[in-house]
């Protein structure tokens, strides 16, 4: 059976330039009722969620609680601190743990493992299209949207001052060198200006 992930979330954020993660409501709640109940510290952050398909057929279904046709389990897998996974199908109103990877192999729980499915992939099938998952990758294009918001903030902040103040915090004398000055700075380089200028 092939498998195809299908990412349910993005960064955005708020006027006041706070960072956080969007998706659908339904599996964004749900996530986060699955990763509070399996770890109780509170220690994991959902980074982001993926869904696991089947590419063109249908998968994960069973009779359990069904009527005229299979009911189709929705099956996430959360991203957790950019670092781990938790793989959950959400069967109604209850949660089914299929597998966590914590810096390792996939584990997968038996309940997954003996469940009466009508259809559902194999365990192999689950971890081969989890490995495709990129951890660097996905962390990275966070820290990328990080910098775009910190550089926006001051973008802002450099907007709002008085050209003569533009100047002074540029060093600069005349307004086309301070603004090509400012545009040609790295969002890391444009944030350190502006939390010297604006530190309390």
């Amino acid at each position: 059976m092939k498998l195809a992930l299908h990412k349910l979330t993005q960064w955005h954020h708020t006027e006041s330039y706070n960072i956080a993660l969007s998706g659908p409501m339904s599996p964004m709640s749900a996530a986060k009722d699955f990763v509070s109940k399996v770890f109780e510290k509170g220690d994991m952050v959902i980074t982001g969620l993926f869904r696991i398909q089947g590419d063109g057929e249908t998968t994960f279904t069973t009779w359990d609680n069904a009527d005229i046709e299979p009911v189709q389990v929705d099956v996430i897998c959360c991203i957790l601190n950019f670092r781990h996974m938790a793989v959950f199908g959400e069967i109604g109103s209850r949660y089914m743990p299929i597998a966590l990877i914590l810096d390792g192999e996939a584990q997968f729980s038996e309940l997954y493992t003996t469940y009466k499915w009508e259809s559902a992939p194999t365990v192999q099938e689950i971890a081969d299209v989890l490995s495709t998952i990129n951890l660097a990758e996905l962390k990275k294009q966070f820290e990328d949207y990080r910098w775009t918001v910190k550089a926006e903030q001051a973008d802002d902040w450099m907007l709002d001052q008085p050209m003569e103040s533009q100047l002074r915090i540029l060093g600069e004398r005349i307004p086309r060198d301070a603004l090509m000055k400012w545009d040609a700075m790295s969002p890391q380089e444009k944030y350190k200006i502006y939390k010297q200028w604006t530190a309390k």
